[in-house]
């Protein structure tokens, strides 16, 4: 019986070869993002100088008998406070302690108990933003190795009496005194931006060329990396207590007595840029009808979608995966036109017949780009009313008289509906399930079109499979002209074969919707 839902049927004697009439429904949406660039100013953390501090819980590397960098940009008018430390954080300096701080005349100091100093003769507490290193080169043997400290790129290294003598007590942290009246006595007043730690001895040139802008996170020896980038400048930040370490090794710290609140003792704005990101993903994408297939992610370009032919119009809503991507989308080369991230495009004209909307992925860095694409299908409409069968023993009968057979060309066409493609349902026959001699069938069966004639179906044709549709409307056609024999499918060929034998007749009834015996 006819398991399709909805048929309109057509029979032509050799009507023509081509059947330019009915064309592809399918359009493609290229779905180009740009987003434009932006410088983006990072955050910075302030102190307030009393109890603010951040505790990494862990001792991020070895400050005695191996190389090791601390980098910092530092903006205050305070002294002798402390700036990064590892302690265990009593209120006692003790063996193996270690502090990088400014002395009581504002300048980058280094010291270790038991260890002595790495001294700078450049002070940093003017209220500018500066940056400041202290590098321990360690000859590799011994207690040995050559100390330095920059600020602003520049080598102020003063004199040094340090010495790899004690290892590491404690856990790191920033803003924590040292509790030694000559050294660092007060928490760090001011702020902080972009803190590194490295486990290598970096030079003049790498800490000159790589200061001014952050890293990635993943150079070589870097072992401590906190941005300080969270929460928004001076805006209420209370839920924001920990900072991120933007290294592989995941040491995050704790903020500990912060306000959060403010323009002290909270999230402030920085001084160096961030890097400018080479995201050019799309965290969301969806259309106001239809269902993209497959499931959106954002590592997946191609999708595929339809719309009914009452749909002339779509919106689509993409959703950048980085914070400053600018979205522009036209359609069928028009102007670019604006979205927001996560809101709607202004309509777009769907034609019947191929659109193309282009919209293109940017990346802030300018050169990295990304283009998602959407196939969107907006079915056709067939002219005119449409016979509804039931799936169980509807059919039409149009009796034997049709005459087609012998050297006759011939066209089948019809629309077609189905609402369950993968079953057998007959489009147009003249056999009988009985007779292996005359068969002429064609139908839609596991989703494609089939055409059949002849004594054990000899002339065979099949399209390809998920060529027919569930719940669209399809034009498919049938053409035998001499020996060649093509299916179409909304106009496009689908199937094609050269055949040596006449179609034979029988005396079994034309049907639309069911085979000869019903």
């Amino acid at each position: 019986m006819m398991l399709l839902t909805v048929l309109k049927a057509t029979y032509v004697k050799y009507r023509s070869l081509a059947i330019p009439q009915f064309r592809s429904l399918s359009f493609v949406c290229v779905l180009m993002l740009n987003v434009l660039i932006s410088a983006a100013q990072s955050n910075g953390l302030h102190f307030d100088g009393t109890n603010d501090f951040v505790n990494f819980s862990t001792s991020i590397t070895n400050l005695n008998k191996a190389d090791f960098t601390i980098e910092a940009w530092v903006k205050t008018t305070a002294t002798s406070c402390g700036i990064v430390n590892c302690s265990n954080g009593n209120t006692s300096w003790e063996t193996g302690e270690k502090v990088f701080f400014l002395n009581s005349q504002g300048r980058p100091t280094f010291v270790g108990w038991g260890n002595d100093f790495i001294n700078s003769s450049t002070a940093v507490n003017d209220g500018n933003w500066h940056h400041i290193a202290v590098v321990w080169d360690y000859s590799g043997s011994g207690t040995t190795g050559t100390p330095y400290i920059y600020v602003d790129g520049v080598n102020t290294t003063a004199s040094s009496n340090y010495v790899a003598n004690n290892d590491n007590l404690g856990t790191f942290k920033l803003g924590m005194p040292n509790y030694w009246g000559s050294e660092a006595p007060n928490f760090f007043s001011g702020s902080l931006d972009d803190v590194r730690i490295w486990n290598v001895a970096r030079t003049q040139t790498e800490i000159q060329n790589n200061k001014d802008a952050e890293l990635v996170g993943n150079e070589a020896g870097l072992v401590g990396y906190f941005k300080l980038n969270e929460g928004v400048a001076n805006s209420t930040n209370t839920s924001t207590t920990t900072t991120a370490d933007a290294t592989s090794f995941g040491n995050s710290g704790t903020l500990t007595n912060f306000a959060l609140s403010g323009s002290t003792s909270n999230w402030v704005t920085g001084n160096v840029n961030a890097a400018a990101s080479n995201n050019a993903n799309l965290s969301a994408l969806s259309m106001s009808s239809g269902t993209l297939s497959p499931t959106f992610a954002s590592g997946t370009t191609s999708y595929s979608a339809s719309v009914s032919n009452a749909t002339s119009t779509v919106t689509v809503t993409p959703t950048r995966e980085q914070a400053n991507a600018t979205i522009q989308v036209r359609v069928n080369g028009g102007s670019y036109a604006t979205v927001t991230s996560g809101n709607a495009s202004s309509n777009l004209s769907l034609n019947v017949g191929t659109n193309t909307i282009d919209v293109r992925v940017t990346a802030q860095d300018g050169t990295t780009t990304k283009t998602y694409t959407i196939t969107v299908t907006r079915n056709l409409q067939p002219p005119g009313n449409a016979l509804r069968f039931d799936g169980v023993d509807d059919y039409v009968n149009l009796g034997t008289s049709i005459p087609v057979f012998g050297t006759s060309n011939i066209t089948i066409m019809a629309w077609v509906y189905p609402t369950s493609p993968n079953s057998y349902g007959i489009i147009f026959a003249k056999d009988n399930a009985g007779d292996a001699n005359s068969q002429f069938r064609f139908f839609i069966s596991n989703s494609r079109l089939y055409m059949q004639y002849n004594a054990l179906e000899e002339a065979n044709m099949v399209s390809p499979v998920g060529s027919i549709v569930a719940n669209r409307w399809q034009h498919v056609a049938f053409v035998k002209n001499g020996t060649t024999n093509t299916l179409y499918i909304d106009g496009e060929v689908v199937a094609t074969t050269t055949v040596s034998t006449n179609m034979t007749n029988n005396g079994h009834p034309w049907r639309i919707g069911a085979r000869g015996n019903g």
